[in-house]
């Protein structure tokens, strides 16, 4: 409502741009692909660092959604849809416009975006946000289109969270 009421511009300023099914297919698994490898090198380089990578707050919510699978889908969707839309739709496009600089842009939201994270308690759980925001952000730059954003962030949390309730099988 800000964006209509206040500033008098759509949510979304980038117009959407469509793609064949196969890119969308291909845009997914390439991007979650990407995600793979660049939180297993962060996961990696804080093991091998000794740093603590799991938190308090992490483990409740684990034996929270452990008890309650839909609770666990509709927080990933809830975060995929609300989180995207804000921070690659909504500020990534007023910032480019207001720094001027495409790159600060995507790295400036990524900081936020990882910020929004701190109250998990871990700096991995900050920084693995943060270089996630880079990745979707340089996406959202070059291909235009939020929803595919949303499908990958919403698998993303989605695999972590079964992964670490251990509801994979």
């Amino acid at each position: 409502m800000y964006a209509i009421i206040i500033e008098k511009r759509p949510l979304l300023l980038w117009k959407e741009k469509k793609y064949a099914l196969g890119f969308y297919i291909k845009s997914i698994i390439s991007t979650m692909l990407v995600l793979i490898l660049v939180v297993f090198a962060l996961s990696l380089t804080f093991k091998l660092a000794d740093s603590n990578i799991d938190s308090e707050k992490m483990k409740v919510l684990v034996q929270v959604f452990k008890k309650n699978r839909l609770l666990l889908v509709f927080t990933c969707l809830t975060a995929g849809i609300t989180e995207e839309i804000i921070f690659r739709g909504y500020l990534l496009p007023r910032l480019e416009i207001l720094l001027k600089n495409k790159n600060l842009s995507v790295i400036i939201s990524s900081i936020f975006f990882g910020l929004i994270h701190y109250g998990y308690g871990t700096s991995i759980q900050i920084i693995g946000p943060i270089l996630i925001g880079l990745v979707f952000g340089v996406h959202y730059q070059k291909y235009r289109n939020i929803k595919i954003l949303i499908i990958c962030h919403f698998l993303w949390d989605l695999i972590a969270l079964l992964v670490k309730t251990g509801q994979t099988q």
